[in-house]
């Protein structure tokens, strides 16, 4: 029942992704104007490109676009990436090579948060694919599309391997107010883990769960034993023998940020 249930969703969610989408990349290209050439982002332009629509209108927007020198560091080069890697059968050589000139002149920031670093180093990624044999003088730190490539490969894959682990990705923590001995633990991408022994060995308590996302863990404040979790926005799941054995609880599609337990005063 489980897994038809979890298959159901996922052919629901992916509907509604691929309806998202659509309404997403029409909305984006409804945004040039033809006599509005102020009119338009670089991802706007980049949904033009990837869809064959509205080109010309595209082109002289992204012209208008790349007049200026950049702002926004790793928030333009993740865009520019899209307008470059979508746009690469459709784009004229004039900006094509006025992107070019900008990854050798202009010096983006990687930023200071891990969204930041994650976004830099996938457009300088991408980038250093795109000009494979371009040295050191072609690009704005000196190095070649080679050692930018290596560079960028080796902080993704560590950043890809660091927060696929469970160890590093714990999301929330839970202990029992009625036995100390049981800690539970939500992973962003391993689900429901438990230990008995004060964290020196753990087990996977994450069968009946929907999805290996846990967001939120709390223990009921009342029911010994009960534990209430979001698993991301599949619903709210629940045991009540600190954690073996998953019951549904409802609130499907909710997304819940965390659990409160109120006393209630009982006459």
């Amino acid at each position: 029942m489980a897994g038809w249930a979890q298959a159901g969703t996922d052919a629901e969610s992916s509907r509604q992704f691929r309806e998202r989408r659509e309404r997403l990349m029409g909305a984006a290209i409804a945004v040039l104007d033809e006599q509005d050439p102020a009119k338009g982002s670089f991802l706007d332009v980049a949904a033009a490109l990837q869809r064959g629509q509205n080109l010309a209108v595209a082109r002289k927007r992204l012209t208008v676009l790349d007049e200026r020198r950049p702002t926004g560091n790793m928030a333009w080069t993740y865009p520019i990436m899209a307008v470059l890697l979508n746009g690469d059968e459709h784009l004229d050589e004039a900006n094509r090579a006025r992107i070019g000139d900008w990854w050798q002149t202009y010096w983006p920031s990687c930023g200071d948060t891990e969204s930041h670093w994650v976004m830099y180093y996938a457009s300088l990624y991408l980038a250093a694919q795109h000009y494979p044999r371009s040295g050191p003088a072609r690009w704005f730190n000196g190095q070649s599309a080679a050692e930018n490539l290596a560079e960028s490969r080796s902080y993704l894959e560590h950043w890809m391997k660091v927060a696929s682990s469970p160890h590093t990705t714990i999301l929330r923590l839970a202990q029992s107010a009625t036995d100390a001995r049981p800690w539970i633990v939500g992973t962003q991408l391993h689900g429901a883990w438990r230990s008995r022994d004060g964290g020196a060995t753990w087990s996977d308590r994450s069968a009946g769960l929907p999805t290996k996302h846990i967001f939120v863990l709390t223990f009921d404040s009342e029911v010994k034993g009960r534990l209430w979790a979001s698993a991301f926005e599949e619903g709210t799941f629940y045991p009540d023998d600190f954690g073996l054995t998953w019951l549904d609880g409802g609130l499907h599609g909710a997304y819940g940020f965390d659990y409160f337990f109120v006393p209630v005063a009982r006459c």
